[in-house]
């Protein structure tokens, strides 16, 4: 697991190694609306029950912050040690890096692997 002095990429391969071990490759990073990706959401919304629109990783793969720390098993600052919540001051720029980080990881994977995202609602 990385550790608190882990950069933002390191931190965020470490979660999408997490999510490699729960999901089949390449299925995740489908899940992932990178337009409508906002990291800042699940920290923010964890405990209000309106819905959101999409927001951070956790929250598209699970519904909710909650439920996608609960579903992994990580706890305290381990959502932050793998990139799916913020350590560093100040925030909104740590946010920012983190979807940056997250953003790269997603694309790269996906021309990798020839993933085509859901686009929503789009029928042929």
């Amino acid at each position: 697991m990385a550790t608190r002095e882990a950069t933002i990429p390191m931190r965020v391969a470490a979660g999408a190694a997490l999510l490699d071990t729960l999901w089949d490759y390449g299925s995740w990073e489908a899940e992932i609306k990178l337009d409508r990706l906002d990291m800042s959401v699940g920290a923010k919304a964890w405990n209000d029950t309106s819905e959101v629109p999409c927001g951070c990783i956790l929250m598209q793969l699970y519904g909710s912050y909650v439920e996608g720390t609960t579903e992994l098993g990580i706890h305290g600052g381990e959502a932050e040690e793998l990139g799916f919540e913020a350590m560093g001051s100040p925030l909104d720029k740590e946010y920012a890096a983190l979807k940056a980080a997250w953003g790269a990881v997603i694309a790269n994977r996906r021309v990798a692997n020839q993933v085509i995202p859901d686009l929503g609602g789009y029928d042929a």
